[in-house]
């Protein structure tokens, strides 16, 4: 569902919601949505439930930065007031969503130590799929005409467009790349997945629920079709891993993975098409940070951000 801030309106958003879980339950649940909301999002507890109901199954939040005062620098009061980050993203996970985020390094408040901070929060967070990106002043915003009256704009490439307040800018894009595939290597990758799962009996719960109810509505599909798709998306994953040695290494990270996966409780344990799944987002993931240093994962909320 494409909005940048499907909540913006709430009473609006109930209502569509109202009307949104009315189709599945009518068609079979044959559609798992997501959409993009504010973290606030915490703070709605019959918006999350109608979420759930509606089958959305994941939702992408902004939450840019583990320091108030970056946050407070791009206006992002949501993020700081009644609790902290953590406890709301735990609360929108308990309800049953997976979180996806976006994160931005480069503002004027951020020191070299920011990146540790960025990759400890991440992981501590448990924010599997992490987009992070340089903070972009963007023309006829705010932060671009501040950047620009402090002679401050200027180029420097691989993402940067401003000279950084408090860090050299050769060394923030170092440190930049380094960060994302440091949080792309598989084993921490896959440990943010587990953790995502194993810290929220909320999350488990409301997962064995739609798993249940998935089952229900396609009872009369032979057993064995969804088992030879699953054998089919494991064969071309293998096929593309297997075209480089990196790729053939990262196979191997997952074999790994999922027998660690194996031994986990039955409530927290991937299935089979979650855990392929969690395999072709990392890759694809892993690609852009090892082979395409210059391309962001994604633009995480640089747009409003940077307007603001």
């Amino acid at each position: 569902m494409v909005d940048d801030n499907f909540i913006a309106n709430k009473a609006k958003a109930k209502e569509l919601l109202i009307e949104i879980v009315k189709w599945p339950e009518q068609h079979g649940y044959p559609l798992s949505l997501n959409t993009e909301a504010s973290l606030d999002l915490a703070d709605e507890p019959e918006l999350l439930e109608l979420l759930v109901k509606a089958n959305f199954t994941s939702v992408f939040i902004g939450i840019e930065s583990p320091r108030n005062a970056s946050l407070e620098e791009t206006l992002k009061f949501q993020n700081t007031r009644a609790g902290t980050t953590e406890d709301k993203i735990q609360r929108v996970r308990d309800a049953g969503l997976m979180i996806t985020a976006g994160f931005i390094v480069g503002f004027d408040s951020d020191d070299p130590e920011i990146f540790q901070e960025q990759y400890d929060f991440i992981n501590r967070i448990a924010v599997a799929k992490a987009a992070i990106a340089i903070l972009t002043p963007i023309p006829t915003t705010p932060l671009y005409d501040r950047l620009k009256a402090e002679g401050r704009l200027k180029p420097f490439g691989e993402g940067l467009q401003f000279v950084p307040k408090q860090i050299d800018p050769q060394d923030l894009i170092a440190r930049y790349n380094t960060l994302r595939q440091d949080l792309y290597e598989p084993p921490v990758y896959f440990q943010r997945v587990f953790d995502s799962i194993t810290k929220s009996e909320g999350f488990q719960h409301a997962r064995i629920m739609m798993n249940n109810r998935r089952q229900r509505a396609v009872s009369g599909t032979p057993v064995d079709k969804s088992s030879r798709h699953l054998k089919l998306v494991y064969k071309r994953l293998r096929n593309a891993l297997g075209k480089s040695e990196s790729g053939q290494e990262v196979l191997g990270a997952y074999k790994q993975q999922w027998r660690k996966n194996c031994t986990l409780v039955e409530g927290a344990r991937l299935g089979t098409a979650d855990f392929l799944s969690a395999c072709i987002n990392h890759w694809h993931y892993y690609r852009i940070v090892h082979e395409g240093s210059s391309d962001y994962i994604g633009s995480s909320d640089g747009i409003s951000t940077a307007a603001k």
